[in-house]
């Protein structure tokens, strides 16, 4: 390696206190990061590279897919939803207000405002042509209702609905997309009738629910299925497949009723949706008949349902009770509960996940979602990275960081008998390649710490002593091997 071996914490300068938290509560929790505001967003999108994006109420951050800051970008955010074309371009709002497209270096390439500055209520989202759209929404008869623009910013058609959009109470949600057409649902404003409408990419509204056979509260944005049916929630106990002409296919209700979110669909079609106040997850086959139904569970309550892209593992998010969170994987295939991870306190705070949908990586092997915490006193949050896949993970752990003392660092789930390093930086995030491992370390100005081989179990573990002036700085510690990086953790010198 290339790095120099020195470790001098003492005599460098430190940039203050950090502004990630990589944790390990949970040995499926990949990496942290701390989001510098209190709510983030709850959208989250993965680029095929792994690139990870969030925002919060007026950034848009890039990170890398071991968790490292590539870029954040101000006056790009609002928590409206995120989706990347097909050149790596990146869509989402201006603070909620119009469209903004970035490029994956993190520079602006355009932004889009409309002439009324009224939210963004839907989108927005990159269509399979190409084009952006998005739901702008209507006041006092104001306001484009749904727009489409190019993918250079400028604006292609309008369309205020039949009838005509009007405020809506819910907004941050997805766009959804058939083939040849788009799909949106607009819950009315205070507590007035949702509807979802159906619009050709050319523009020209081909439906809307509150009218012909959708005359009946299809109350949640649509998903569309594999085979280009679109599902809804029907009411509040039931869920429906519906034809891209409108027309409705079934309707199948809950058999203990209750108060349901969804639908997610997964990859073969499968509805999923569950009681919101007992967690009566529920699996729907594509002919409406149901596959499975999980036990009622009243001591906790359902979040959200997101299913990975490969079909391995549904996973819910929900709360013991009213506060608290836990994410939970459960098995497509009947139901089981595979794993949980329970979302810890903090300063006595229980945490609330805030995710409108679980982000998956390219492979569908990590999911992510947002964590923030109630108290206006809190000023960050949390984009958390957990391993769904059931492989052990590649992860380096700190023990007793002490000034004065020993440290104990350990390499766990390394390939077996092979060649680690252990390297550490007083400098933060960054990206250093290290071409003798071929791997790209998360740090910046990395110093290698300690190395040895794994043993025939895959684990390192090694002890070094931590210098007394070293009390009160921050430091970021890395594991490595041949063409494997672990998680990046950062630790103050206690």
């Amino acid at each position: 390696m290339t790095i120099s071996k020195s470790m001098t914490i003492a005599s460098t300068a430190m940039l203050g206190l950090a502004t990630f938290a990589f944790g390990q509560p949970n040995d499926r929790v990949k990496w942290i990061y701390e989001i510098p505001s209190n709510p983030p967003g709850s959208f989250i999108a993965t680029a095929d590279d792994g690139t990870v994006y969030v925002t919060d109420n007026t950034r848009l951050y890039s990170l890398t897919p071991n968790g490292a800051l590539n870029w954040s970008l101000e006056g790009v955010g609002g928590g409206q939803p995120i989706t990347i074309g097909s050149n790596g371009t990146i869509y989402t709002s201006n603070n909620g207000l119009g469209i903004a497209a970035v490029n994956p270096n993190g520079s602006l390439q355009w932004q889009y405002l409309p002439p009324l500055s009224n939210p963004t209520i839907c989108g927005p989202n990159v269509g399979p042509d190409g084009n952006v759209y998005a739901v702008q929404e209507r006041i006092s008869g104001s306001g484009y209702g749904m727009y489409s623009v190019d993918a250079q910013g400028n604006l292609r058609w309008t369309n205020i609905g039949d009838p005509p959009m009007g405020r809506a109470d819910l907004g941050h949600a997805n766009i959804a997309f058939g083939a040849d057409r788009c799909y949106t649902g607009i819950e009315g404003y205070r507590g007035g009738f949702p509807s979802s409408r159906c619009f050709s990419l050319g523009g020209n509204q081909i439906w809307y629910s509150g009218s012909g056979g959708l005359e009946i509260p299809a109350t949640t944005f649509p998903v569309v299925m594999p085979d280009e049916r679109v599902a809804f929630r029907w009411g509040q106990i039931g869920v429906m497949a519906v034809e891209p002409d409108g027309t409705v296919d079934w309707i199948a209700e809950h058999p203990d009723a209750g108060l349901l979110i969804g639908p997610a669909v997964g990859p073969d079609g499968v509805m999923y949706s569950g009681n919101w106040l007992d967690l009566q997850i529920w699996a729907v086959n594509p002919d409406g008949s149901t596959k499975w139904l999980r036990e009622s569970d009243p001591s906790n309550s359902l979040a959200t349902l997101s299913v990975a892209p490969d079909n391995s593992v549904v996973v819910v998010t929900g709360a013991p009770g009213w506060v608290g969170g836990w994410v939970r994987g459960y098995s497509p295939a009947n139901g089981d509960v595979l794993w949980q991870i329970d979302i810890p306190n903090e300063n006595g705070l229980p945490p609330y996940i805030y995710t409108a949908h679980t982000a998956f990586s390219p492979d569908s092997r990590t999911a992510y979602f947002t964590v923030r915490y109630w108290d206006s006193n809190v000023l960050h949050s949390y984009l958390y990275a957990i391993d769904v896949s059931g492989d052990p993970v590649y992860n380096l752990a700190v023990d007793n960081l002490v000034g004065g003392s020993d440290a104990t660092f350990t390499i766990s789930n390394a390939t077996p008998s092979t060649a680690q390093y252990i390297v550490y930086s007083l400098r933060g995030l960054g990206s250093t390649f290290v071409p003798q491992l071929n791997v790209t370390l998360d740090l910046r100005q990395p110093a290698l710490l300690t190395s040895g081989r794994a043993d025939a179990q895959g684990t390192l573990q090694r002890a070094v002593h931590v210098p007394s002036a070293a009390t009160g700085h921050t430091v970021w510690f890395q594991g490595a091997e041949v063409n494997h990086v672990t998680p990046v953790v950062s630790q103050v010198v206690r």
